[in-house]
């Protein structure tokens, strides 16, 4: 199966069933399976978004506006923020 139709298939998914996804996949990255050019590149990607923040070629955003933005996607998916995970 194709990973933007796996995609499409768990957006539609309650946010309870797609926290527990998204904490089983993120614990499955962490127990490793990374080769050595999967790590190059994830270094080079984070050095050139370092470089882009430093010379201020991105917008960022505070702490509290990134939140405020999960909490209200969140809100308006769900109806409610009752039951999902807590940020």
């Amino acid at each position: 199966m194709r990973s933007d139709k796996i995609i499409k298939e768990a957006m539609a998914l309650p946010v309870r069933e797609r926290s527990t996804l998204a904490q089983a996949l993120w614990q499955s990255l962490a127990d490793g399976g990374f080769t050595e050019d999967d790590e190059h590149a994830a270094i080079k990607d984070a050095q050139q978004r370092d470089a882009e923040l430093s010379e201020k070629k991105v917008p960022t955003r505070h702490h509290t506006e990134v939140i405020a933005a999960v909490r209200k996607s969140l809100a308006c998916r769900s109806g409610t923020l009752e039951g999902s995970l807590i940020l």
